[in-house]
């Protein structure tokens, strides 16, 4: 395998790079006007959420404390994670979601996530997420994000 598909990049994303003159392992793509950074984006997929408000809370904070922008999206089971951003702060946010008390669990105690699977990673000169957090559900979402999601 070569070091995009250990990464998780997909074909898609990397002959895209490849189109716009940059190596999707590379922070920087130069355009007409000069060089671009990188933004890194990752979708992560969680288990289950037993309290949506708290969830919330938890993904608005650790995206302002990261300094990046994160999307949940809930369609019944099916609950994505999305966050773009500098490649430092995206690893802080999904460290701070897997050491942080972010949900309760069964007997209403507070407790940390520990299902987080990366369901995709990859480099974009053009992020799709402007807030700082967004809470998106079924049938909020254009069709750009959902396939990115799914």
């Amino acid at each position: 395998k070569d070091l995009g598909e250990l990464l998780g990049v997909t074909k898609a994303v990397e002959e895209d790079a490849m189109a716009q003159g940059a190596s999707i392992l590379t922070d920087e793509v130069k355009d007409g006007e000069g060089i671009v950074e990188k933004k890194l984006q990752v979708v992560y997929q969680l288990d289950h959420i037993r309290n949506l408000g708290r969830y919330q809370k938890h993904l608005s904070r650790f995206s302002e404390e990261a300094g990046c922008c994160s999307l949940l999206y809930v369609e019944h089971r099916m609950i994505r994670v999305m966050v773009e951003g500098d490649p430092g702060a995206v690893r802080k946010f999904v460290k701070l979601h897997k050491t942080a008390n972010v949900d309760v669990d069964s007997r209403g105690k507070p407790c940390k996530e520990r299902y987080i699977k990366i369901l995709s990673e990859a480099r974009t000169t053009v992020p799709l997420l402007v807030e700082p957090f967004t809470l998106a559900e079924k049938g909020s979402l254009g069709q750009d994000l959902l396939d990115i999601l799914k």
